[in-house]
């Protein structure tokens, strides 16, 4: 029963190192795919001369579900709150919607910035806010690239260095 039990805290630690391991690899793909909608609704926008709201709706057709479910809120918004802001818009649809987990403070602050310049904005006005927020989503990107070569084998390595070093002391 006791080797059963080292066994199993080995696991444990070996398992919470690969998790911590994995969140920048998680947040890897997430800012790919933020990236990707951003860019798809710019061009939306930008070519198709199309009403964000409209825009948000079209794109939600082309992403993955945490876009999807965020987009389509603010397209349904768009059509059924006349009276309320884009900015009040956007931003319930970020709280209910997108992840804070994978954002830095200041990362989060830019997300909502963005919904209420793009609200009330020409569209000349509003592709530059669109390229401000590319910008800083890649600088996002850079740097979630970096910690991951970095810290994310450390983390593996850390787990699993934990779990057989918590193994020896309680053998």
């Amino acid at each position: 029963m006791h080797y059963i039990s080292i066994i199993g805290i080995v696991a444990m630690c070996s398992f919470a190192g690969v998790y911590a391991g994995g969140f920048g690899k998680k947040r890897i793909l997430f800012f790919l795919e933020f990236k990707r909608v951003l860019t798809l609704l710019k061009g939306e926008i930008r070519y198709g001369m199309t009403p964000i709201g409209e825009a948000c709706m079209h794109v939600a057709e082309k992403t993955e579900k945490e876009f999807k479910n965020f987009l389509l809120a603010i397209g349904t918004d768009t059509r059924e709150k006349k009276e309320a802001s884009f900015e009040t818009i956007w931003e319930a649809a970020a709280e209910r919607h997108l992840p804070k987990a994978y954002f830095k403070p200041g990362e989060w602050k830019q997300i909502l910035t963005l919904g209420a310049s793009i609200g009330y904005l020409d569209v000349p006005m509003q592709l530059r806010a669109f390229d401000l927020l590319l910008d800083q989503v890649e600088h996002g990107l850079d740097g979630a690239r970096k910690r991951q070569e970095k810290d994310g084998k450390l983390y593996q390595t850390l787990g699993i260095g934990i779990g057989l070093m918590l193994a020896i002391v309680l053998i």
